[in-house]
């Protein structure tokens, strides 16, 4: 499991792409995510060169 971020800035990143499937959710401050579905995630929030 990837736990969410506590950092601000990083935390409202995941939220926002995780919520862009699962418009419904609503993250704790201990949600986290399955790694199975961690990489799906994670594409969208490595930053752009």
């Amino acid at each position: 499991m990837k736990i969410i971020p506590r950092d601000t800035q990083r935390r409202i990143k995941w939220v926002d792409s995780i919520k862009s499937k699962y418009k419904n959710w609503i993250p704790s401050k201990n949600s986290s995510v399955c790694e199975v579905h961690y990489f799906v995630y994670s594409i969208y929030l490595l930053p752009f060169f």
